[in-house]
């Protein structure tokens, strides 16, 4: 399976991409599980990938013999999980190359790779590899609320009326001044940066 995560610079794509490596490290203790950022590993994808998906990871990946003994085994078991972060990121050669790559995984496989790339690649990546991409979800206003209480309130003991009323006069400020303000900080990583950039402010 393939499963393709999209949204805009910022919005948490690398972060979200941890968490689930995270999650299927603790959930799936025996399977072989990889977290690759290709600006790491730009190098392999000048040149050409080859035919063989797990061949050409075994390579980047540095595997000794034993180790590529095990991860052919697991992935004749279905039991490896590829993590690809930052596919927008690299050259267009690179993209064309792993493009190619990722068309080389079996599409009926029980193993699963994640990719991670903004928006204006996201239709590229459709295409080549008939799937549909997932978005994030841009926090709502209520939303963005509840995360600056939460990320103040995390800082030490302070007036939860106070930061509360702090919160929504941030929003509606940065609403009332940028046209699209309610959206961009919708995104989880400028909102964070704008908690952490008033966070004296409230303490005051």
């Amino acid at each position: 399976a393939i499963l393709i995560i999209s949204d805009m610079a910022g919005s948490g794509k690398t972060t979200l991409l941890t968490k689930i490596h995270e999650i299927l490290l603790q959930k799936y203790p025996d399977h072989f599980i990889i977290f690759l950022s290709l600006l790491k590993y730009v190098n392999y994808f000048k040149e050409d990938v080859g035919d063989f998906f797990i061949e050409f990871i075994a390579k980047i990946i540095k595997c000794n013999k034993l180790e590529r003994e095990v991860l052919m085994q697991k992935y004749e078991k279905g039991e490896v999980k590829i993590l690809f972060d930052a596919f927008d990121e690299i050259s267009p050669k690179c993209k064309e190359n792993t493009t190619k790559l990722f068309q080389n995984f079996p599409k009926n496989s029980k193993n699963q790779i994640f990719i991670t790339t903004r928006t204006h690649l996201e239709h590229d990546l459709e295409k080549e590899l008939l799937v549909s991409a997932h978005k994030l979800k841009i926090l709502t206003e209520g939303e963005q609320i509840k995360f600056l209480v939460k990320f103040w309130e995390s800082w030490g003991n302070l007036d939860k009326d106070l930061v509360k009323k702090c919160a929504i006069l941030l929003v509606d400020k940065i609403v009332k001044i940028i046209e699209s303000g309610s959206s961009l900080i919708g995104v989880p990583l400028i909102i964070q940066g704008l908690a952490e950039a008033y966070k004296d402010q409230i303490d005051e």
